[in-house]
């Protein structure tokens, strides 16, 4: 009986915390309601969304993507990869500190889109041109309010920086400048840079095991993690690198994310080198402290809290802080068959990057290689 009233009790309570803060972001300001969804816990989401997607639907019309000086409110920085490179970890931390604000998840969207919203990579979203893009910053202007300042009253309520993460930007230089440009001349020479490179037979290792896993959780043909599977069985990666990789880096070698030269080439022809920071995935996962303080010196802003050890098969953080004593390498190998095939080809322009960055006057070590299985 006594369990029972406390269940009850506990009912009551998340029905007046859910009242509370629909009418906190109803009255006040509901655009901003999106970032709750990230913050509380899962049952809490729905029945704010639900208020939200109804709210939203009777002030669509008085809305505008333009702050009041007829600019458009697209964000003024890009972490743009590479992809499986510890970008989750470094947007979480930075859209957790209040300090920057992330993209609106519009109805039948997946829910990571507020961290990475696909437009230059996507061509379907990209054809649809800058005002489908500043629709989903367009809150961003009026607030990026998280529940958790009620008890800050000091907090400010307006994020010195907004952010796309998608990590698959990285192949889009021209596609950011042609934009931008559109978006006045002020937004171009604004716009902030972050890239975070990884050793890139680490990172094909790495995106073989996430293809897998999204394979699982939607085992369609024809999607872009289809080809990890052939006659209803996965690829090994020697098999994915034979069927797979080596018909892009032979065919394609300017479309691959790993070639990080020929990728930086573009964005230094396109950006000013002092708004483009490059970080190491190695320094990353070595020195998280030092990575950080190296984003707060580049944005001029003190973001707070801490980087998170993020997992990408549950698609959250193990809530732990992220610690130069805690430092682990992936836990990836290869064989020595995939490595004989993959080296030569990474290793030559890993050079050519390394002679690239010196030349632009960037501090870069040069990458941990992946281990190697024996026998």
């Amino acid at each position: 009986m006594k369990h029972h009233h406390s269940i009850l009790q506990l009912l009551a309570l998340q029905s007046i915390l859910v009242f509370f803060l629909l009418h906190l972001y109803s009255d006040r300001n509901i655009e901003t309601a999106k970032y709750i969804d990230y913050d509380i816990p899962y049952s809490l989401r729905q029945s704010i969304r639900a208020h939200r997607q109804l709210s939203l639907s009777d002030t669509k019309s008085s809305t505008s993507h333009h702050t009041t000086d007829n600019a458009y409110t697209i964000p003024n920085l890009l972490l743009i990869g590479a992809q499986k490179a510890g970008t989750t970890s470094l947007a979480q931390w930075m859209f957790d500190s209040g300090d920057v604000c992330s993209g609106e998840v519009f109805p039948n969207e997946p829910d990571f889109y507020n961290k990475e919203t696909h437009f230059f990579n996507e061509q379907k979203r990209y054809e649809q041109g800058i005002e489908f893009y500043a629709k989903r910053f367009e809150h961003c202007s009026k607030g990026n309010w998280k529940w958790w300042q009620l008890f800050q009253p000091d907090s400010k309520k307006k994020s010195s920086y907004i952010m796309d993460a998608t990590p698959n930007t990285l192949l889009h230089a021209k596609k950011v400048h042609t934009i931008y440009n559109q978006a006045g001349e002020d937004a171009l020479s604004k716009l902030k840079l972050i890239v975070i490179l990884r050793e890139p037979i680490s990172r094909e290792v790495s995106l073989y095991h996430h293809k897998k896993a999204e394979y699982l959780n939607n085992p369609q043909p024809n999607e872009w993690h289809s080809h990890i599977v052939q006659n209803n069985t996965f690829l090994t990666f020697d098999e994915y690198v034979d069927s797979h990789l080596i018909k892009i880096l032979s065919q394609k070698k300017k479309r691959v994310d790993g070639i990080y030269v020929y990728q930086l080439k573009k964005w230094l022809t396109y950006f000013e080198r002092k708004n483009l920071l490059i970080l190491s995935y190695d320094e990353l996962s070595r020195s998280p402290e030092r990575v950080q303080n190296l984003v707060r010196e580049f944005l001029g802003v003190k973001l707070s809290g801490c980087l998170k050890y993020w997992n990408a098969v549950t698609s959250s953080d193990e809530g732990t802080c992220a610690s130069s004593s805690r430092h682990e390498r992936s836990g990836y190998t290869v064989s020595e068959y995939s490595y004989s095939v993959l080296n030569p080809i990474f290793e030559q322009y890993n050079e050519e990057l390394y002679q690239f960055l010196e030349d632009n006057q960037y501090t870069f070590p040069r990458f941990e290689k992946i281990a190697i299985e024996r026998g």
